[in-house]
């Protein structure tokens, strides 16, 4: 006599086993334990980005970022301010954000954030620490803050127009 009301084929069995085991490993969380934080390639970290007004007294800057699913708004950051955000990478390890930034008729538009693949590039994420990055404007440009040589690198000088 069995307990069930229909009987088990062996390959069913197996089947059952193997669904339950990775419905399981589908419900545990994810934790990260390296500096990369991530889990399985998939990355799980934190990220923020600071846009740091540090131009000349009375030049306010004027930021607009985005990504594809999310816009920011335009925001004014008076001299000695900043604007900034946090997000997660997606799932898909596309995520991007760009933004346009203007001030007395200059401005130049570039990305902020965009996935590494670690095993080809890491110049992005080795200037943020793996986990915040600085874009900061000065007088003449747009640098990107590099924590790990304490120095800012420009990348972006100022272009005529809006």
């Amino acid at each position: 006599m069995t307990i069930f009301p229909f009987s088990f084929k062996p390959n069913y069995v197996v089947f059952f086993a193997f669904a339950a085991i990775f419905l399981a490993a589908l419900a545990l969380p994810c934790h990260a334990n390296s500096a990369n934080q991530t889990n399985l390639g998939y990355p799980i970290n934190k990220w923020v980005v600071h846009v740091v007004n540090q131009m000349g007294a009375s030049k306010t800057l004027v930021a607009h970022c985005k990504s594809k699913d999310d816009d920011l708004g335009i925001r004014d950051v008076p001299p000695g301010n900043e604007f900034n955000w946090s997000f997660k990478e997606n799932f898909g390890g596309t995520t991007l954000f760009w933004c346009n930034i203007h001030n007395n008729h200059q401005h130049p538009n570039f990305q902020v954030f965009w996935h590494e693949d670690e095993t080809k590039s890491s110049w992005l994420h080795y200037r943020c620490n793996w986990k915040e990055s600085f874009w900061v404007a000065k007088d003449d440009g747009i640098y990107i803050r590099n924590p790990p040589e304490s120095r800012d690198e420009l990348q972006h000088q100022w272009e005529p127009g809006w």
